[in-house]
């Protein structure tokens, strides 16, 4: 290990960072009592509302499911004033990026999808969960090649088919459904097909099906324009007749989990 120092907390011996964002960094945990690798994401309770992310904890704790990434255990850090989620590894990272310039092969792509409507099964039917910010970089690859659904901070919480009466406009500008900008409220369930949608089509093609500098500007090209294939790749008309119905800009004409999951591709 050199002469870096490795820091611990409790039986975790922190061996790297793997990522840093806004109010959180993932570092990679060696457990000393079993030896095998676990993600650990440190929150600071400074920046957060203490009483959501325990909350969030406590709902994420119930989650079992194989396409679902898993928390182990949850550690309160009194030095650094951190929580600690120390969650499953999945050593092959994010399925793909923003930063991807080839599309994923078909069959692969198949594969993937199949994991993910799964784990979405599993939150929307199960644990009723809707993610709210689902994106190829949340879909996470274990070393077995099995997809998991990760990151469930902005996640709704509530029985599916209501309209979220918060209105909150969360998750990731290009892979927002269009009805979170309206006035009236909005599904999250219903979002969620929406944005698993954008991440089949950006896998499938590497490029977005809408494009802007702003929230606002993406989902009026959305409404004005409507999807549209590049001509490269040549995608199936199985893939395109999914992603067609899935990226219906008004929610009540958006196909539904079930439908995504009895479809022909």
């Amino acid at each position: 290990m050199g002469e870096q120092e490795y820091k611990q907390f409790n039986q975790y011996i922190i061996v790297k960072d793997l990522g840093r964002g806004v109010h959180a960094k993932v570092m990679l945990g060696l457990n000393a009592a079993d030896n095998l690798l676990y993600a650990i994401k440190a929150t600071s309770i400074a920046a957060v509302a203490e009483t959501a992310v325990r909350k969030e904890i406590a709902v994420l704790k119930k989650l079992k499911h194989p396409n679902v990434l898993k928390l182990f255990e949850v550690i309160d850090d009194a030095k650094t004033n951190e929580l600690l989620l120390v969650l499953e590894f999945a050593s092959a990272g994010p399925i793909f990026t923003r930063y991807n310039m080839v599309p994923v092969k078909e069959n692969r792509l198949l594969s993937y999808t199949r994991d993910i409507i799964q784990g979405l099964d599993y939150l929307h039917h199960v644990a009723g969960i809707a993610h709210m910010d689902l994106k190829p970089e949340n879909l996470l690859k274990s070393g077995d090649g099995t997809v998991k659904i990760a990151d469930f901070g902005v996640s709704f919480i509530g029985k599916a088919n209501t309209k979220n009466s918060n209105k909150r406009i969360v998750g990731t500008p290009a892979f927002i459904a269009p009805e979170m900008l309206g006035e009236d409220g909005y599904d999250p369930f219903a979002a969620d097909i929406w944005s698993l949608g954008v991440c089949i089509f950006h896998m499938a093609t590497a490029r977005l099906p809408f494009t802007g500098r702003t929230i606002f500007q993406i989902i009026a090209m959305a409404k004005r324009q409507g999807l549209q294939f590049p001509e490269k790749p040549d995608l199936s008309a199985e893939l395109r007749d999914l992603l067609t119905i899935v990226l219906k800009t008004e929610p009540e004409e958006r196909a539904s989990l079930e439908d995504v999951m009895t479809h022909a591709w």
